[in-house]
């Protein structure tokens, strides 16, 4: 449905819809609705447009292997949605940003993570770590993907049966090697 409105004191007229409405309404009804995807997403800030004080997006925690190090940024370039994307830039063996919510596995579940990747150099990749309790049991990973100029969706399934221990994942985005990858508008969805 189409709405043409004007800026005037007056009531302002819908088109294609013959109703009257008062400014305020009309204002609303341009407002976008929450999407599919967001209400049913299970992660917080996906889109990283919810950042500390300290730059770090809210809910996600950085991560290299020791003595190693990456840069972290929150970027307004060219984001696949929202305002900003998360940057991860440098020379490691892996340079990662996981979830700080740990997320409990429904065996009777299936747990898909989607998301946008846009590597500038080396490899990225998106993944489910399973834990029990404190202790690594694997991963499940996305495709390994190389240096392209536009973003690309990747989907990752959970494969709760190859570690019927785990009691939990967390998500984990990772750019690999001399790396600088862009990373935007993760969802996760049981099912």
């Amino acid at each position: 449905m189409s709405f043409l409105f004007r800026h005037s004191s007056r009531p302002v007229s819908a088109w294609r819809c013959g109703l009257r409405l008062c400014p305020l309404l009309a204002a609303c009804l341009c407002l976008p609705a929450a999407s599919e995807n967001a209400r049913q997403n299970l992660l917080k800030n996906g889109g990283f447009e919810s950042v500390e004080p300290n730059g770090t997006p809210t809910g996600w925690i950085y991560i290299t292997p020791p003595g190693e190090t990456a840069d972290y940024k929150i970027i307004t370039d060219k984001p696949k949605e929202g305002r900003q994307c998360l940057r991860i830039k440098g020379h490691a063996t892996w340079a990662a940003a996981i979830t700080a919510d740990r997320f409990p596995i429904d065996a009777s579940k299936t747990y898909v993570l989607s998301g946008w990747l846009r590597v500038i150099r080396g490899q990225g990749i998106i993944k489910f770590d399973y834990f029990q309790g404190d202790q690594h049991l694997g991963q499940t990973m996305s495709e390994l993907l190389g240096p392209g100029a536009d973003w690309k969706g990747l989907t990752v399934r959970t494969e709760s049966s190859a570690y019927p221990a785990a009691t939990h994942v967390i998500v984990t985005i990772a750019g690999l090697g001399e790396l600088e990858c862009d990373f935007d508008a993760l969802v996760l969805k049981a099912q």
